[in-house]
């Protein structure tokens, strides 16, 4: 066919809008939600990553259910554009009546989410935009890494965000610290036990189920008292994974 006659136009032309139509598709449901940032560069790609949620349940990859707020969550979500800077969840969004009745609304819905960042290593989005009862809303989810450590085997998880007193033993803090390179994959502080100088080693990022948060989840201590150097691990012992 010649690619100058009206036919191979149209079949040109039809092509075209095939290829383009996805994509449109995605600018269209941005743009309703206001979502067009100038700053975000859509041809950026990341292979792995993950969403959490209003109410702290674990990063997921494309999840089929998104709580929005502890009334409402998109259910039964398919994603265009996952692994970009921004994805589209088409779904319905089940949301209380707030009639004090308990019975919930269950309507065609879109969420966006936007603003990937790399959270000590696992990438995130943390961002997201929906709308519910016509009203448009933004939320940011969290990208804060914790240390989460308990003294003593039956003692409670605690998380703290770059504490200036760690007490991994009981009776022995390490107290002073100043840190460097927290957020990132690998942290370390430094301080004093005893009077003597002593460094914490912070590292293995993941999801913290019982803090709804990414923490550190080994610490190891090494002190000038006797030389001593222990890790403490939390995967085997509390319900980080």
């Amino acid at each position: 066919m010649d690619a100058r006659t009206p036919s191979a136009g149209r079949a040109l032309s039809s092509l075209r809008i095939g290829i383009l139509r996805p994509a449109l598709v995605g600018i269209v449901a941005v743009t309703l939600l206001g979502l067009a940032d100038a700053g975000i560069a859509a041809s950026e790609r990341y292979p792995h990553i993950a969403v959490s949620d209003a109410v702290g349940s674990p990063p997921r990859e494309r999840p089929q259910r998104l709580s929005v707020a502890a009334d409402a969550a998109f259910a039964g979500l398919t994603w265009t554009g996952w692994g970009s800077a921004i994805a589209t969840g088409h779904g319905t969004l089940d949301a209380s009546l707030a009639n004090g009745t308990g019975q919930f609304s269950h309507t065609p819905g879109q969420v966006v989410l936007s603003q990937p960042r790399d959270c000590a290593g696992v990438w995130l989005y943390t961002r997201l935009r929906y709308r519910i009862r016509g009203r448009l809303t933004t939320d940011s989810l969290s990208c804060r890494v914790v240390l989460a450590y308990s003294a003593e085997n039956d003692s409670p998880l605690r998380a703290v965000f770059r504490p200036s007193t760690v007490v991994p033993e009981p009776n022995v803090p390490i107290i002073d610290l100043h840190w460097a390179g927290w957020g990132e994959r690998v942290a370390r502080g430094d301080g004093s036990v005893l009077g003597a100088p002593a460094q914490i080693t912070l590292a293995d990022v993941g999801w913290c189920d019982s803090l709804g948060s990414l923490a550190y989840r080994r610490m190891t201590v090494m002190d000038s008292v006797g030389g001593r150097r222990f890790t403490y691990s939390l995967e085997k012992r509390q319900a980080c994974r």
